[in-house]
């Protein structure tokens, strides 16, 4: 898994609500710009394939971090801002 931030700044109305409809059905919205969460590499690529078919390069500005896990424990939280929760994985027992 892969925890991602993706933190935009879109001009145009319509493009900025397609990217939020996109990104929502991947990550948690924390912020008014900005998304977090834990996502598959096929998720992951997911994400990326919509940010570039929906923004316009040329006008927008659309940021991904990638956070390893040891970074993820060293972000500082403020005020009501909480760690957004991995999902419990699928274990199988054999």
């Amino acid at each position: 898994m892969l925890h991602v931030v993706v933190c935009y700044d879109v001009t145009s109305d319509s493009r900025r609500a397609r990217l939020f409809d996109g990104l929502r059905s991947h990550l948690e919205h924390v912020q008014f710009s900005v998304f977090e969460g834990m996502v598959s590499p096929r998720d992951y690529a997911a994400v990326i394939r919509h940010i570039d078919s929906t923004i316009n390069p040329d006008e927008d500005d659309v940021r991904v971090y990638r956070l390893c896990p040891r970074c993820r424990n060293e972000v500082d939280l403020y005020g009501q801002a909480g760690h957004v929760q991995a999902e419990a994985e699928d274990v199988i027992v054999g």
